[in-house]
């Protein structure tokens, strides 16, 4: 016989709605949770270069799928 172990707590935890730190991403919203994945919006900063020759950093919204075991609980700021 072969026994699967099986985490519950992880494929319950960062529910849609709340905030996690993902170690590429930094701090992400959680919008959608099904089973193992969430579906994560977290702000990106890409850079471009300019006909100058400079580069830029351009920010926006991303979003994208990401495994839960992937996500941290973000540490509660002291006093609260």
């Amino acid at each position: 016989m072969n026994v699967i172990r099986w985490n519950s707590h992880e494929s319950v935890k960062c529910p849609a709605g709340s905030q996690a730190l993902h170690p590429q991403f930094g701090i992400v919203e959680v919008q959608a949770a099904q089973g193992w994945q969430r579906v994560v919006r977290f702000r990106a900063r890409v850079p471009f270069d300019t006909s100058l020759g400079r580069v830029h950093l351009a920010s926006g919204i991303r979003t994208c799928v990401v495994d839960v075991r992937e996500l941290r609980h973000l540490p509660t700021p002291a006093g609260q």
